[in-house]
């Protein structure tokens, strides 16, 4: 049975953490991703991915996304840090 997990990422980019790991659901992630605190202050940008070692996350696909990120469904981990890095300004003005 496949298994999911959040990844969080930085506003700038540089650091991402992951959480909610051994879900059942992509449902199972966002409950528990509403109910996390004070992470969303550090790590706003929030995806849910397949549960795997840290080790192998840069390949990994985004399964689903927090609005207004919907289009990164499906785009490597890397890509996506690429992507924030190159435009960290404005995406910190979103939030």
């Amino acid at each position: 049975m496949k298994k999911y997990q959040s990844i969080l990422f930085s506003l700038d980019g540089k650091d991402f953490v992951t959480d909610s790991h051994n879900c059942n659901s992509i449902n199972d992630v966002w409950d528990d991703v509403n109910d996390m605190g004070s992470k969303w202050f550090f790590y706003p940008i929030v995806c849910v991915i397949k549960d795997t070692d840290k080790g192998h996350i840069n390949n990994q696909r985004i399964i689903d996304f927090c609005p207004p990120f919907e289009s990164f469904k499906g785009k490597s981990v890397k890509n996506v840090i690429k992507y924030i890095k190159e435009n960290s300004e404005g995406i910190a003005q979103m939030f």
